[in-house]
Order: C-alpha cells, then structure tokens, then sequence
C-alpha cells in the first residue's frame, strides 16, 4: 500500500504487516507514530506476503497493543521496538522522516 504497510483484505477487515522505515517506524513513544501491525516484515519469517506487483515478503506475528506515544520526535532513529539492537530485531526500524516536532507550522502567516 501507499502508506508503507502491507494489508490482506478479508470478510473480517484485515491485517497490517509492519515495514522498516513505513507508518510504524522510529520513536516508539512519537504521537505519529501508528501501532497496530499484526505483523512486521522480517527476511527469515514464517509468513508469506505479496506485493501488489507480485513479489513475495516474509514476515513474523507481531501482536498490537503498544502504548500510544505521549511526544513528537525530534529525530528519525527507532528507539523502544523500533530499535536495532532489541533482541528478536527492531519491528519497523528507523523513521523515513522523522522529526515531526520540526514539522509543525503554528503561524500560517509565516509560511
């Protein structure tokens, strides 16, 4: 998708698959930041996804339930399960852009 997830479209709704530098990437506690993947993208997974133009991902059951972020980030580096160093690899990794806190525009007469 667009976004930088994956989605499987089902009767019952669908899943999100989380991928490195996507929606669920850098600052685990950034208010930008979505959590709600049920799964994360991983080059040794036990699950199989397909792109919309065919290619084949592999994946791993990342269940949600993360806690929503409380700050905006003022970088783009993964921290909490988005780290690299995490045991068990970073979920979504560093953020493609980051720093959302440098992004606000509060005048609109300054811009």
């Amino acid at each position: 998708m667009p976004d930088g997830i994956w989605r499987k479209f089902t009767t019952k709704g669908f899943w999100s698959v989380s991928v490195q530098g996507g929606q669920e990437s850098g600052v685990e506690e950034c208010l930008m930041r979505y959590e709600s993947a049920y799964f994360r993208e991983t080059p040794t997974g036990t699950y199989r996804f397909w792109n919309l133009d065919g290619t084949e991902k592999l994946g791993e059951l990342y269940a949600p339930g993360e806690t929503p972020g409380t700050i905006f980030c003022e970088t783009q580096g993964g921290t909490g399960v988005n780290d690299e160093r995490r045991p068990g690899g970073s979920k979504a990794g560093d953020a493609t852009k980051g720093n959302c806190r440098g992004q606000f525009c509060v005048n609109d007469n300054k811009n």
